[in-house]
């Protein structure tokens, strides 16, 4: 096939540290070469160099047989070249059809004027080739996270690319979603677009990719032919070692009854939702993106106000008006977007697990620093951070930024821990320690609510898992019920049962 952009050994160093070490991949018309690897392996930055978000310390990019030196994304694109970054670059005041035009021409009509018809007809078109259906005109603000995602994909389509760079494109997105995500991979293949994707998703990175380029400690490892590769081996190559087997024993809990949720209701988002979850026990909460899940969990946490319904811990009545009354009910949350609801990403890491608690380290206004510091360092003990505690969080890897935001929450004891996605963007080895971390909390007695849009991983972890669609819940599965044909049937509307 025929090269459309290389890196030549390629190197990017920020002072001491070095984030890519000698780097070599070319990218073929019509080919999609995946790049996997643990978080901080330096995926993010090769995908930055590539598409001239980043300029390489050494080394060559060329276009089509030319050596080009990008200045900037602006230029890359001018070349065909389009990047979907892992965090979103939106404007969440602006509505969809602005967000696909920014930095772009606008069509006009015949008198020079901006033609909102056709944008609002290729805004629909392009977001109709994802099976998004979301009104062009609505904020951006508005939307779910997977479909702001969508909208950072329908932007890279909008424009006639030759090479499109996807970094963890769908990790915002369900398992349906990311299939529907694929075939359009599978689209731009077949025009002659090439495609570097960067994923954790191991299973769809086999599925998609021709080419697995696997890098660790910022160089190369191994390239060759995905036909080489298998799940275990590409895990083997990103951590340097056979991954750890994980295994929780699941089975119905018996303990008292920690979480109760009576009727609960949210206008237009969710309606009437009952559940229980018992202390040491994980309760999956599963569903298709936009069902209603993150909704209820940001409604449990205080977030918004219900419209009806009573929420109660050890039966004691929780009003949901405020975030710091829920926390002191001993109520946490780890929300599905850690950069943009959790943490404070110019803070360090110390500022960000110690900032719930400033006020056990107060004293006639001051803040003994001594004892901040031990409490932080005890958060993040069981964790293994990479990465110093006086560093801004915005300097960490996806998975270290997450142990940060669940070092927060663990310092705190929480005795319910509402899980939204923990696992999304996460390496392997990240993962397996995430895992084993929630089962040590609930043979600690933590209840767990955990929200996930991948269905093995509710199996893996779960000793129940409800099922929500259209903001209902429809469905629930304990025992040997509990088959993901079964929850994957609920989520999309094949199934009548209804909660049990």
């Amino acid at each position: 096939m025929t090269t459309v952009l290389a890196l030549k050994d390629v190197h990017k160093t920020y002072g001491a540290t070095v984030a890519v070490r000698g780097v070599t991949l070319a990218l073929a018309a019509g080919e999609v070469h995946a790049i996997v690897g643990e978080n901080g392996a330096g995926k993010s930055s090769v995908a930055l160099i590539a598409a001239g978000v980043v300029t390489p310390t050494s080394g060559e990019i060329e276009l089509q047989g030319r050596i080009i030196v990008f200045d900037s994304a602006r230029a890359a694109e001018s070349q065909g070249i389009v990047l979907i970054p892992q965090e979103l670059l939106l404007y969440d005041s602006l509505s969809v059809i602005e967000n696909l035009y920014v930095g772009r021409p606008r069509p006009r009509g015949a008198a020079g004027l901006v033609n909102a018809r056709e944008m609002r007809r290729r805004a629909r078109e392009v977001l109709g080739r994802l099976g998004v259906e979301v009104d062009p005109s609505r904020l951006v603000e508005e939307l779910t996270p997977a479909s702001r995602q969508l909208v950072a994909i329908a932007r890279a389509l909008m424009l006639d690319a030759r090479v499109v760079i996807m970094d963890e494109p769908t990790a915002a997105l369900d398992e349906w979603e990311a299939q529907r995500l694929l075939q359009v991979v599978r689209a731009l293949t077949a025009a002659g677009v090439a495609v570097l994707y960067v994923s954790h998703r191991l299973a769809e990175v086999m599925q998609i990719a021709q080419v697995i380029t696997v890098m660790r400690d910022g160089q190369t490892v191994v390239k060759g032919p995905v036909g080489q590769f298998n799940e275990v081996a590409l895990v083997r190559h990103m951590l340097g070692r056979p991954i750890e087997q994980f295994a929780r024993k699941t089975g119905r809990v018996q303990s008292p009854v920690a979480l109760e949720i009576s009727g609960l209701s949210r206008t237009g988002l969710f309606a009437d939702v009952s559940l229980h979850l018992r202390y040491g026990e994980v309760l999956g909460l599963a569903g298709l993106v936009g069902s209603g899940r993150s909704a209820l969990a940001q409604t449990l946490f205080g977030y918004a106000r219900p419209s009806s319904g009573t929420v109660r811990i050890d039966g004691i009545p929780l009003r949901l008006s405020s975030i710091e009354q829920t926390v002191r009910a001993g109520l946490g949350y780890v929300p599905e977007e850690r950069q943009s609801q959790g943490l404070f990403m110019p803070l360090s890491v110390r500022d960000n697990v110690s900032l719930p608690a400033l006020a056990r380290f107060r004293r006639r206004g001051l803040i003994a620093r001594n004892r901040e510091l031990e409490y932080v360092e005890q958060a993040l003990a069981p964790l293994r951070l990479r990465g110093r505690l006086g560093d801004p969080v915005a300097s960490l890897s996806g998975g270290n930024q997450q142990k940060v935001l669940l070092a927060r929450w663990l310092a705190l004891t929480p005795r319910v821990l509402i899980l939204d996605e923990p696992t999304r963007g996460i390496d392997m080895g990240v993962r397996g320690e995430i895992y084993r971390l929630i089962d040590q909390l609930t043979n600690d007695g933590v209840a767990i609510l955990l929200i996930s849009s991948e269905i093995k991983e509710l199996l893996l972890l779960s000793d129940r898992v409800a099922v929500m669609r259209e903001g209902r819940l429809v469905s629930e599965f304990s025992g040997a019920a509990l088959t993901e044909l079964n929850i994957g049937g609920a989520a999309l509307g094949h199934h009548s049962e209804g909660p049990s």
